[in-house]
């Protein structure tokens, strides 16, 4: 069997089904610290985007974060690609949406997360007092002492818990303030806990904790006291 052939031939048909029924997507690729730009697109594709994502066994649907399905030209996608919709004059009322690949496997659709927030990272400032990075007390460093490690990249961000106690009363739930994040890895940038977040709303936030798993990276962050 050739593996390689059988992929062409998929990766074919799903192109064919997207240009029939799809609309237009740019591909752009993470290769530094920053969010790639709209003109560093890698190519413009057709994509089909079933929302009907479901899985057998442990499944990321659990996690709340809006996992979907992608007919498209599989050939030169990489996971941690970020798809962005193009507007179509065919199409009334399209949304601009950034999605990234979580998930690739032969002979399938992509898997595709939406994204809904933009964040940066930001290590303090070593010069400003005690040589330690990341968590902070409240006597630490201002933002603007902070240096930002990553920047403006497109994730997926969810509120965990919206109340000062778990929604089962549980010890292992999160309490008020946490949040979920699932994104790609970033090339040469190893997140860890204790980093500083802040979204394109000005919201703080402090990462508690990162951890790989096979959709991409998921991190919990807590709410910074304003």
């Amino acid at each position: 069997m050739d593996i390689d052939k059988l992929q062409k031939k998929a990766a074919y048909g799903f192109q064919k089904a997207a240009t029939v029924v799809g609309f237009s997507v740019i591909q752009t690729r993470p290769q530094s610290s920053s969010m790639p730009l709209p003109s560093e697109k890698i190519a413009t594709l057709k994509c089909l985007i079933d929302p009907s994502a479901s899985f057998t066994g442990v499944s990321p649907a659990i996690w709340g974060h809006k996992f979907l399905f992608a007919s498209i030209d599989t050939n030169g996608i990489l996971v941690g690609d970020y798809l962005e919709t193009q507007p179509d004059e065919n199409i009334e009322n399209i949304t601009t949406d950034i999605y990234f690949v979580a998930r690739f496997e032969p002979w399938k659709p992509l898997l595709i997360v939406q994204t809904n927030k933009s964040i940066s990272f930001y290590e303090s400032d070593l010069s400003s007092d005690n040589n330690s990075i990341g968590l902070r007390s409240p006597s630490g460093p201002v933002w603007k002492e902070d240096v930002e490690v990553v920047s403006n990249y497109q994730v997926s961000m969810l509120e965990v818990s919206a109340s000062g106690r778990s929604p089962t009363g549980l010890g292992t739930d999160l309490s008020l303030g946490n949040w979920e994040i699932l994104m790609p890895k970033i090339p040469d940038i190893t997140l860890y806990q204790g980093l500083r977040v802040k979204d394109m709303d000005q919201n703080c936030y402090h990462v508690l904790i990162v951890e790989e798993t096979e959709f991409g990276l998921r991190l919990v962050a807590k709410s910074d006291q304003a």
